[in-house]
């Protein structure tokens, strides 16, 4: 999707349709919280044990950037993931593997900070 910011330029926002929660206590029950529900082959581990946040969306960016370099899809990424993009396409620069690799970290806090982070990278 394409979201104007207040500057008035445009940046693209990558969003998942699979995504849904219920916050309304009337549905949901007054002790029970919203879950975290999305495609979870592109979910961060945190993400899958409910406590999702920035650093959960800028995994999946790098899956998407992993699968768009490598041509390997969900279906084969979970094997491939462990191997190092370049090996898999010649010709990725050494910056933008280091930046995937770091983004699929298991650790947060270990992912580049901001979208514009790793897409500067």
């Amino acid at each position: 999707m394409l979201q104007q910011s207040v500057a008035s330029e445009e940046h693209v926002k990558l969003i998942d349709f699979g995504i849904a929660s219920i916050k309304d206590p009337q549905l949901t029950g007054p002790s029970e919280t919203s879950k975290a529900i999305g495609t979870v082959a592109y979910m961060a581990p945190e993400q899958l044990l409910g406590k999702s946040s920035g650093a959960s969306d800028i995994f999946g960016m790098g899956v998407v950037a992993y699968e768009m370099l490598t041509g390997n899809g969900r279906k084969t990424r979970c094997k491939a993931m462990t191997v190092n993009p370049g090996e898999l396409r010649l010709g990725i620069p050494a910056a933008a593997q280091d930046t995937i690799i770091a983004a699929l970290s298991y650790q947060p806090e270990k992912r580049p900070a901001t979208p514009a982070a790793f897409a500067s990278s």
